[in-house]
């Protein structure tokens, strides 16, 4: 089974908190059960990254990846991380937070538009690959924030 912990990232010297907890999703929720993920950051660069205890590879070579979100309206972004067989990491955006209903979320994984570094750094990815980390919430503003997030299934598109 595996195991998807939370874990703070950024400037060290910002504070926060990020716990991941198992949750009730609602009635008009995909799933029954899901992470409810609350967070703070200070002021500053801060942000938390969801991860798998062991990069998980990801078979074939998916187009897309969706992930079904409960916003709490607020400006944070959401993000991925993949790497790649030369140890490119590329790291797709899939949208602000900025709803609070139930939506599935999109971030492109071919490589085409993300942000990319280490390995060969050439932004062109190279099969296979393996998640980094499954979500990541930015404080991109790097103002004093926080709160709840629910995190529902996530999905790989194959096109």
């Amino acid at each position: 089974m595996l195991k998807v912990g939370v874990a703070l990232d950024g400037d060290p010297e910002v504070k926060g908190s990020a716990k991941l907890t198992y949750a009730a999703a609602g009635a008009i929720a995909p799933v029954k059960i899901c992470g409810k993920l609350d967070y703070s950051f200070e002021k500053g660069w801060k942000f938390l990254r969801v991860f798998a205890d062991a990069n998980p590879p990801i078979e074939d070579r998916p187009t897309r990846f969706g992930i079904w979100v409960k916003g709490n309206g607020s400006t944070e972004m959401v993000r991925a991380r993949i790497t790649d067989a030369g140890d490119e990491t590329f790291q797709p955006d899939l949208g602000p937070v900025n709803f609070t209903d139930w939506r599935c979320i999109y971030g492109d994984l071919s490589g085409t538009i993300a942000g990319h570094w280490g390995g060969k750094n050439t932004g062109r990815i190279k099969y296979p690959l393996r998640w980094d980390t499954l979500f990541l919430l930015d404080n991109r503003s790097g103002a004093k924030t926080g709160g709840t997030i629910y995190i529902g299934p996530a999905m790989l598109y194959y096109e």
